[in-house]
């Protein structure tokens, strides 16, 4: 595959990035914003000063909301989509999580936010009424990076800081479901819902274990990719491709899954 890159003039700091609705929407740590960048041109079409130090930011389609952590704050912000220009998302809310916000991850099926807290704990939170539903515990002394969930499956995963592990829990109560620890560093999280596959690297880190998740929530050891040893980001795509950060040479290493589904 031939790997293409691109610049942004404008962007100071970026940090995290999401896409929604033809725009895309770009956190800059350095000056505590939120850029809005047109999904074709890249040019920079709005930008909205936010209300703490940001961390990740996720898009609400169902709601055109733009989600952004903001974990020294202990809450996510969020703000809704401009509906024309100029594009400069404004504020509506606060979503308080009374213990940190470590990444974002929205489930629209089901009216449900999901973001590691403070004290090792998964924090449920509603998206139309920005309440804290629950907070499940891990098992983890602490948590990091983006959780994971499969709908179809009924779970959520969470990841430990400190050591590669990850946690399933069932969507239905937060309970358990299974549990594997792998190799290296803190934990990041990835995961292909179409093939039942969770990724998960330790950073830093060299083999990324990719795990078969069963219907129960269990994991299985299906083989390793050999990824660079620093790097803070993995994400799988749709078409059965594992995309993961090589740190110390400022690239994205793409792998291609050839196990076969788990059931």
């Amino acid at each position: 595959m031939d790997a293409q890159s691109r610049s942004f003039p404008g962007l100071f700091e970026p940090l995290s990035v999401v896409d929604g609705n033809g725009h895309l929407y770009v956190i800059e740590r350095s000056t505590s914003t939120l850029a809005v960048l047109d999904g074709v041109t890249g040019e920079i079409v709005g930008r909205t000063v936010l209300s703490g130090s940001p961390d990740y930011v996720r898009y609400a389609a169902g709601r055109s909301e733009i989600w952004v952590s903001e974990p020294g704050a202990n809450r996510i912000e969020i703000l809704q989509e401009p509906s024309s220009a100029p594009f400069n998302p404004q504020h509506v809310a606060f979503a308080d999580t009374g213990g940190g916000a470590e990444g974002i991850a929205l489930n629209e099926a089901r009216d449900q936010a999901y973001t590691h807290l403070s004290g090792g704990k998964l924090g449920v939170i509603s998206i139309s009424t920005r309440a804290v539903l629950d907070r499940w515990s891990t098992g983890c002394f602490g948590l990091h990076g983006i959780p994971r969930f499969d709908e179809a499956r009924g779970l959520v995963f969470a990841g430990c800081s400190g050591s590669a592990e990850v946690v399933a829990l069932r969507l239905a109560d937060g309970s358990e479901a299974g549990r594997h620890k792998g190799v290296g560093g803190t934990t990041i999280l990835a995961y292909a819902p179409a093939l039942g596959h969770f990724y998960l690297r330790g950073d830093p880190g060299v083999p990324v274990q990719a795990l078969g998740v069963s219907a129960a929530g269990t994991f299985t050891v299906l083989g390793t990719f050999d990824a660079a040893t620093n790097g803070h980001c993995a994400a799988a795509d749709d078409q059965g491709a594992l995309w993961v950060c090589d740190a110390d040479s400022g690239r994205l290493l793409r792998f291609t899954d050839p196990f076969a589904p788990t059931p």
